[in-house]
Parts: C-alpha cells; structure tokens; sequence
C-alpha cells in the first residue's frame, strides 16, 4: 500500500503524474486507487486528478483553470465558510509545509457535503524549486457520522440516568418523611427500634445510590460542582465511617481505624471527599464475607496525604484490576448471585479525587485474596486548619408556622405535610400550581415548599406568579426538585426562591426552613 510520503516521492520523480509521456504506469495506478488525489502546479493551478477525487469532489475539476482546491465549496469543520485560497492546500504551498489530517467539509453542486481529512505534502524539482504539491483527500464521513451516533447515545445514556435519579426521588421522599416521624415519636420497644434503625440505614443507601447515579450523569455533562477550602482530610474520613457504620455492623465486619493524628491539610470540597472515601467503604463492605475484616489507614507520605482501604473480600482477577474504575463495570458475578450494586460508585470516586489534583488505584492479589484501594491528595503547604463555623441551631419557633406544601404526587406531598405537622406547623396541601395559588391566597402561608417539575404549571411559573400577588414578597419560597441542589440554582434565584432542597427534604432542613420562615410574613 502507498503511503502519503510514497505519493510524494514518486509525484517529484515525474513533476507531476498530469505532465504527458512521465511514468503512465503510475498515472494508471492511482487512477485506480480507491482515495482521492490531486495535484497543483507552484501556483496552485490544479494540474491533475484521479477519479475518485472527481467522485468526491462530485464534478469534473477543470485542469489549469480550477485554484488550490478540485471542489465546488469548502467549509470549516465549525461549519464557516472556507476560502479555495485559505484552503490547505494552498497553506502548504504559501507556507511550503507539508499538512496532516486536516478536516474540512467539501459541498458537492448536489448540495451534498462530506467530510475529509486533508494531506498535502509540497513537491520539490531535483534542483530543491518547489514544483508544486499532490493533495490526498480521506473520506471520513461515516467516521464523523458514527462518533456524532456514539455521542448522542452517550448524551442520551446520561440524560436517562439523570431522569431515572429524579424519578426514584418522589417514591423515597414518603419513606424518607415517615422514618423521620417515626424517630421523633420518641423511643421504640427494642425490636422496633432495631427495625426502625435498619430500614433508616437502607433508605440512606438507597439515597446515596440515587446521588451517584446524578453525580456521575453531571460529570459526563461537565456540569459537576465542588466548593473548595482548607479542610483537614480526617474530617471527611470520619463522616465517611459514620455514614457506612451500618452497612459495616450488619455484615458483622471487624472494621479497624489507623489514623495519623497529625492534621493534614487539603484544598478540597469536604462534602465530595466524604463520598468518596464512602464509595471506598461501601464497597469494601459489600464484597467482603460476614465476618472479614476492614482496615482504613491514614498517614502522611511525602506531600500527600495517603488513605487507603483494605478488606479480607472477594479480591479482583487480573483481567479486571485495569478496567475496576471504569463506569458500570462489575466483577463476574457467581452463578446465580448477582453482584451487589451498579458499578459507578468506584468510577465517582476516581473522578472526584482527580478533581481535587490526587489519584487513586486499587491493588489485588487475586479473586478471594482481597483488594487495597488508595487515595493520594495533595497536602496544602502548611498543617493550619481553619475551625468551621458553628453550625447554627434552629431557633425556638414562637407560634405554628403557616406552611403550604405543592407536590403533584399526591404521596410525597402528604407524607411531607405529615412530618411538618409533627414538627409543629399549621399544613395545607396542593397538587399543582393551581391549586396552590388558590390556597396561597385564602391560606396566606409563611413558608411554601415547591415542587418544581410539575404538569402543567411548573415550579418556576407558580413562584414567580405568589411572589406577584399582594402578600406574595414575604412568604419563604423553598424550591423541592429530585435532581441536585446545584441544579437549576439559577433558575430557580431567578423566579424567587430563597433557597432549595434536593428530595427527600430531611428532618433537620425542614426545621431550619421553618425557623428561617418569618412569622406573620404573609399578612
């Protein structure tokens, strides 16, 4: 097979394959080559073509007449359009510097279009004048036209699994509000309470589940967000712990702490650093048998801080070591056994640790010897830690708060309104926009939780129309939306919310949503 340099090589042995009587066998062999070729003389006349360039090009270039380029129109792969004389052909020989892979897209007199990468390489005489330049042309229309198919499927894939995130939302908001009230009922009978403490740790992991699912959906948008600062790396770590104690307790796992006491600082977003070390957790604890063992380290090497998470588990076979912190990829799964989760909590991770400068990799001597998943971070330059402000308490509330709950689910909307009214507040509820608007007015509520994707009249439309109305500018408008809370945050500042919650609203927001509510605010 001819290469370009080939071409080029045997178009300056013959100045050019269009000069009559010079090497016919050659003229006839790329005649016969299925890519398009042509060739300029040192002006940039086109001195030659062979058929497959007159296909492409979708008519009959005009030899000595036709500039630079043997098609009808050019355009930029951005899609502007491109001059004959800015084509690159014509910059390999203003500039005489051979091009590679140079995209452009030829429009055919049919107004058909193609794309295709452009090769020029200059000619040279045996005296080292430039005699001109031969021009291959690549037809990679259908390469184009499959990476656009893969692009939007992979689009679609992400714009699926954000959907389905929101959608799981609704039904675990009712679950979520009726644990809560069944907490604040006050202590349960023992095997009560050991339910109770159960189905609380499931609905937590059903709900870290449903995150990651938006979290690695937002990432593949480039629409991930993180709030950096100073923060100590063992904080993070800790929440992490806390937050997998029950998934490690219920699988009577030895979990053991090797922490460095020393402070070590990072730049990171606190609330991400928790995930991931959770992830970490979580999937240590899924894959390692009643009774194994878990041991988290964490210490200083060099400048980085170093946590690692080892386990006694199901170890990972070589074959899949390089591919563990891909997106959905799961271990082989026993026959009859389903791996346990969805494959994305090790890829959030990766992603979320690169994000803050660091790394990780996972290390296994095989299946059933185990795993060691460490994370490397940057230490910042001095162990200075600035304390977080104080969380701030509710206040006492002085009187009921007027509450109005809109939800179109009839379920999350009355399990909501049942947890405020077990906390203390006077509730109505509405089932559209509406109805709510109705309500707001004869009901004159101090505080209205929002749904947002609701039919017909939307959240955003049914805030922008209270806050119209005559008591409408004091009332507390909370946003409620089952995808993130940085999604849609300018929306939603725009039609005047005063803040947001991502479903389901848990116990402690709400009773900082009703302090926050000034009282008498409607009247």
């Amino acid at each position: 097979m001819l290469s370009i340099k080939d071409l080029g090589e045997a178009f300056t042995q013959t100045a050019g394959v269009g000069e009559c009587g010079r090497n016919i066998c050659f003229s006839e062999l790329i005649d016969q080559m299925p890519t398009a070729v042509y060739s300029t003389d040192v002006e940039g006349r086109v001195t030659y073509f062979n058929r497959a360039a007159a296909q492409l090009a979708g008519r009959e270039p005009q030899i000595g007449s036709d500039s630079w380029c043997i098609t009808w129109k050019l355009y930029r792969p951005d899609g502007s359009f491109l001059p004959h004389d800015e084509c690159p052909m014509a910059l390999a020989l203003k500039e005489l510097r051979n091009i590679r892979g140079a995209e452009a897209i030829v429009e055919r007199p049919d107004g058909s279009r193609v794309w295709v990468e452009a090769y020029p390489t200059v000619l040279y005489g045996a005296d080292g004048q430039v005699t001109g330049a031969v021009n291959v042309l690549i037809d990679i229309t259908e390469r184009k036209r499959a990476a656009e198919a893969l692009a939007e499927a992979d689009r679609r894939k992400v714009e699926f699994l954000a959907q389905l995130s929101h959608e799981l939302r609704n039904p675990l908001s009712p679950v979520r509000n009726g644990l809560d009230v069944l907490r604040s009922a006050g202590p349960l009978r023992p095997p009560l309470d050991r339910l109770l403490v159960a189905m609380d740790g499931q609905v937590e992991h059903l709900i870290r589940l449903v995150d990651d699912l938006l979290d690695i959906s937002r990432i593949s948008l480039g629409k991930f967000e993180m709030q950096k600062q100073r923060v100590d790396i063992a904080v993070p770590l800790g929440r992490a712990v806390d937050m997998s104690r029950h998934l490690v307790e219920s699988e009577d796992l030895d979990l053991r702490l090797n922490l460095s006491c020393k402070p070590m600082p990072v730049d990171g977003d606190s609330v991400r650093l928790t995930q991931v070390f959770s992830n970490l957790l979580s999937n240590a604890a899924k894959h390692t048998p009643r009774g194994g063992n878990i041991q988290i380290t964490l210490d200083r090497v060099g400048s980085e801080a170093v946590v690692s998470v080892a386990d006694t588990g199901a170890g990972i076979s070589t074959e899949l070591l390089p591919h563990i912190f891909d997106p959905f990829v799961q271990g082989a799964a026993k026959e009859g056994v389903l791996r346990p989760g969805l494959g994305i909590g090790l890829a959030l991770a990766r992603k979320i640790t690169e994000m803050h400068g660091g790394a990780v990799e996972a290390k296994s001597d095989g299946e059933g010897r185990g795993s060691v998943f460490t994370v490397r971070l940057p230490l910042l330059g001095d162990a200075r830690i600035e304390s977080p402000a104080p969380s701030r308490s509710p206040a006492r509330l002085e009187g009921a708060r007027r509450v109005l709950v809109v939800d179109d689910v009839p379920d999350v909307a009355e399990a909501l309104a049942f947890l405020l009214d077990v906390l203390g507040a006077e509730v109505r509820v509405a089932h559209g926009g509406e109805q709510g608007l109705a309500i707001c007015s004869a009901f004159e509520p101090e505080l209205v939780l929002l749904d947002l994707s609701m039919p017909e009249m939307d959240g955003f439309e049914t805030a922008r129309r209270i806050r119209e109305t005559p008591g409408g500018r004091g009332v507390r408008l909370v946003a409620l939306t089952g995808f993130s809370e940085e999604h849609a945050r300018a929306q939603t500042q725009e039609a005047g919310f005063d803040d947001q919650l991502t479903k389901p609203a848990r116990l402690e927001w709400l009773e900082e949503q009703l302090a926050l509510a000034p009282a008498g605010a409607a009247h």
